[in-house]
């Protein structure tokens, strides 16, 4: 949905609107994460081998990313960082 479509809907329907969205996302989050766990397992009886990341490196290592693009608004890498951790 574009920003001005957004802004076209009343405060009220809006706050339902993302309230819904963030409700989803969480729902399928739970559901991903339950899938994962199933097909982890089977991927392991058959001979896979996973390697866990280190997160905070790869975190360390792009966080440059969010500040190489002039034109995008200051602080966005925390932006994201907090939507990733659902704020």
């Amino acid at each position: 949905m574009s920003e001005a479509a957004f802004q076209q809907i009343g405060e009220d329907d809006r706050a339902i609107l993302l309230e819904e969205f963030r409700k989803g996302g969480q729902d399928l989050t739970e559901i991903s994460a339950n899938l994962e766990t199933e097909i982890r397992k089977e991927f392991e009886a058959s001979g896979v081998t996973f390697h866990e990341a280190d997160l905070d490196a790869y975190r360390k290592a792009t966080a440059s990313f969010y500040t190489s693009f002039p034109d995008w608004p200051e602080g966005l890498y925390d932006q994201v960082r907090a939507a990733a951790a659902g704020n």
